[in-house]
């Protein structure tokens, strides 16, 4: 039997410049110019008890409007740029948002697609992807994952949390996911007409609750 595969949890999003402006553990972000950098924080996990992760090469995806996956490049609909915030490559020695294991490994600031991760058992790390969108159509909603091309396999987040999504600005009424800075004047464990309510808690520093939502 083979080893379990990894497993992405916890996100945030940030604001590229001088220095990483953070939404604070915010999974969906709307109203998102053609011209802003963003930082994507993306924690990914070994939760195998028997198994390493040896040297995987991992790369990040978006969907459009639920549709294919596409391996983000310089010519996609979004792209890596040159972050403000960090040199390609630099190392992340602190997590942004969560703490889903009990070993933390540096994880990796990139703005491309050449990352490589070693995860022994139960052990986390996170990537800091810096992306932006290229002339994406107004209205428009993407989400993302990232993808072991080692083994052929994506990084599905955790039960029973979405994948992390931006929606661009313009073109009426969103149609996809809220953004998550609005889930803290709904109360937890409850459903919405249209709205599901994703929680996870994480014992870190006190007890942490974070609130993910999104649009049904």
């Amino acid at each position: 039997m083979g080893a379990s595969p990894l497993l992405s949890y916890d996100f945030d999003w940030g604001e590229d410049g001088s220095s990483i402006t953070w939404e604070t553990c915010c999974i969906n972000i709307t109203d998102v110019e053609n011209t802003d950098s963003k930082i994507l924080a993306f924690s990914l996990g070994n939760e195998d008890g028997k198994f390493s992760h040896n040297n995987k090469n991992i790369v990040l995806q978006y969907s459009e409007e639920g549709g294919t996956w596409t391996t983000i490049t310089n010519a996609t609909e979004w792209i890596y740029y040159n972050a403000i915030a960090f040199t390609d490559g630099d190392t992340v020695t602190t997590a942004q948002c969560g703490a889903p294991w009990p070993t933390w490994v540096n994880g990796e600031k990139s703005e491309d697609n050449a990352v490589t991760i070693t995860l022994p058992i139960l052990s986390w790390t996170q990537i800091w992807w810096a992306v932006k969108p290229n002339n994406a159509t107004p209205g428009s909603w993407f989400q993302f994952r990232m993808y072991n091309t080692s083994d052929s396999v994506a990084l599905n987040p955790g039960s029973p949390i979405p994948w992390p999504s931006a929606q661009i600005a313009g073109g009426g009424e969103p149609t996809g996911p809220e953004d998550c800075t609005s889930t803290g004047d709904i109360a937890l464990n409850s459903t919405n007409t249209g709205n599901e309510i994703y929680v996870q808690t994480t014992t870190v520093t006190g007890n942490e609750i974070r609130q993910y939502s999104t649009c049904t």
